[in-house]
């Protein structure tokens, strides 16, 4: 059983061991499957972190495709928008939106604000 610590206000709790998605999760639509069993190994684990990034290459739309089928409720998605403008920053937030906003965000208050003015 992997620990489990409360995370701020807005999440009960999560595991202290997350899946993270850099240099690994780059990976061609033909290696799909791989990064599937990876999903799935860490979910049967007790993972319910995953941590990805723009930045990452491929590894939101990986991890997007991954956790399609109903998992992506049960999964807190840690990701990033860096980019060189806010216009940039706001296509960003809309297409991670589109892959892991199944749900509502889980997001404190200035952060909900803070991304509701980005999101324009």
């Amino acid at each position: 059983m992997i620990e489990r610590r409360r995370l701020g206000p807005a999440v009960s709790e999560l595991p202290v061991v997350g899946l993270g998605t850099w240099r690994v999760f780059d990976i061609p639509p033909s290696s799909q499957r791989d990064a599937d069993d990876v999903v799935d190994a860490a979910f049967r684990a007790g993972v319910r972190v995953i941590d990805s990034s723009p930045m990452y290459g491929r590894a939101e739309a990986v991890v997007s495709a991954a956790l399609a089928g109903g998992r992506r409720e049960e999964m807190f998605v840690a990701t990033k928008v860096w980019t060189a403008s806010v216009a940039e920053a706001q296509a960003h937030y809309r297409r991670q939106l589109a892959w892991f906003g199944g749900g509502r965000p889980r997001l404190d208050p200035e952060t909900r604000a803070l991304v509701a003015r980005l999101a324009g």
